[in-house]
């Protein structure tokens, strides 16, 4: 027999076998010819094909033949990377920076990790050998040195027991920054309403510093008390000034004239006394354009943080804020019962009333304070003396917002002319006597009136009787169906 082979194309090779001399295969078959291949790098199962077969039988003939396909496998391990970049973020300085670099093994066997390639400022705290199963991976622990401030730039590389030359070369590339911790936090306050609270600002700083400057935007209502600001005992020679800008900032800026910096390594650096004249319960003050500038003028500040501020404040409240009181009878005096009610979180002081009119007025003793949740009752009256109608106004003053209360009064005085008949209450199955009384201005020569007599009661007609000094008057009673 004779054997010819021939490449077609990638990936197909043609061979062709036969015999000059008319020789034949035997029916029971057997192996042809023995192909050797060189295997690549690139682990994983192979699937082998036939197409184009033609066999010959003794005539010369083709005779009826299919291929029956085959699979073999290239084992060995597949170092993959499946994050180009590491990036360690922002880390401050002397802290621990560290993170998990991924390393993939997509072949078939154990890859072996013999060697770590990594450049400073990174390294690796991992043992070695290293063994990743087939399919699997490991986080490879990198640090970062943090001993000093930097912006950190390297690769990671490892030597292992995949053969692939292209796969050798495969990299990582490592970065972080190490920085100074130099921050500025605006811290709590906390007071009442219309009363100066201490809003404190700290700074912590990993290196010296001799100024800083920062805006604070207020809450709605609030403004700083001028010539407050005080540095703490951080300062030297430092001074610090305080202003509020067009746009309703507060700028607050403070430096030392020989340029030295401020003492420690953290703490409260200055305080500021605020004012709040509208209610809140709370707050949030925020910073803008802050700065810290070491000695050479450079600003070294990594952050600042906004503060809040948490006010208490009292609620005055009245049951009613109007009385209107009807038709009143000139020369009588009238009470009103009205309670205050302090529905807020701080004492409400009350510190004293007004009437637009002398006949108007309160029996509210001022000044007077109570505390939050608490409640006082007390009577509003008016007397009598103008005829026609009547509109005045009782204000209180106190310390919530607004910080007046007022009390409208209506009411149309006549002149006093008018029949009165007096309480009693007497126990059950008695008979009482009830006065009839008669105010006047005027001269009155007579009287003719109806009683309304509640349901239960029964008036015994003939007990009504005219008191001793109108002896010379006479008297007619009578039940009206």
């Amino acid at each position: 027999f004779e054997l010819v082979t021939n490449q077609i194309d990638a990936g197909r090779i043609r061979f062709i076998l036969y015999s000059n001399s008319g020789a034949l295969f035997l029916p029971e078959g057997g192996t042809l010819v023995s192909l050797e291949f060189q295997t690549g790098t690139d682990p994983g199962t192979q699937y082998w094909g036939f197409t184009d077969i033609t066999l010959g039988d003794a005539d010369g003939l083709a005779t009826a033949s299919f291929g029956i396909d085959a699979t073999s496998t290239i084992r060995g391990p597949k170092l993959t990377y499946p994050q180009s970049t590491l990036d360690l973020g922002e880390v401050p300085w002397y802290s621990i920076g560290n993170a998990g670099a991924n390393i993939q093994n997509a072949g078939n066997d154990t890859l072996t990790v013999s060697d770590i390639h990594i450049t400073p400022p990174f390294s690796s705290t991992a043992t070695l050998p290293l063994k990743i199963p087939p399919g699997n991976d490991l986080e490879l622990p990198i640090i970062l040195d943090t001993s000093e401030p930097l912006e950190g730039m390297g690769t990671l590389s490892l030597t292992t027991s995949d053969t692939d030359p292209i796969r050798a070369l495969q990299s990582m590339a490592l970065q972080g920054i190490v920085y100074a911790v130099n921050e500025l936090h605006v811290g709590q306050g906390s007071g009442v309403l219309g009363s100066p609270m201490s809003l404190p600002v700290s700074v912590d700083n990993q290196q010296p510093f001799s100024g800083f400057q920062f805006d604070l935007q207020l809450p709605q209502g609030t403004a700083y008390v001028a010539g407050s600001a005080a540095l703490s005992d951080r300062s030297v020679d430092h001074v610090v000034t305080a202003s509020t800008l067009s746009d309703g900032k507060l700028r607050v800026l403070g430096y030392s004239p020989s340029n030295t910096p401020f003492s420690g390594a953290e703490g409260v650096l200055i305080d500021l006394d605020l004012i709040a004249s509208e209610e809140f319960n709370s707050a949030q003050v925020e910073i803008s354009e802050a700065t810290l500038s070491d000695t050479e003028g450079e600003n070294i500040i990594s952050a600042s943080y906004s503060g809040q501020l948490s006010l208490t404040y009292p609620i005055f409240v009245l049951n009613t804020s109007n009385i209107e009181a009807g038709n009143l009878a000139a020369g009588s005096t009238q009470s009103y019962d009205l309670t205050v009610y302090n529905a807020g979180t701080a004492p409400l002081n009350i510190s004293g009333s007004s009437s637009t009119s002398p006949d108007l007025s309160s029996t509210l003793a001022v000044p007077l304070t109570l505390g939050p949740g608490t409640s006082i009752s007390f009577n509003v009256l008016y007397e009598a003396e103008t005829l026609g109608n009547i509109a005045e106004t009782l204000t209180f003053f106190h310390n919530g917002s607004p910080n007046t209360k007022t009390v409208a009064f209506s009411a149309t005085t006549s002149a006093a002319n008018y029949l009165v008949h007096g309480d009693d209450a007497d126990i059950q199955g008695a008979s009482w006597t009830i006065p009839l009384q008669v105010v006047a201005t005027e001269e009155i020569s007579g009287i003719q009136c109806d009683i309304i007599v509640p349901e239960g009661i029964d008036l015994d007609i003939n007990s009504v009787e005219l008191t001793p000094d109108l002896s010379a008057f006479g008297l007619a009673t009578s039940t009206l169906s």
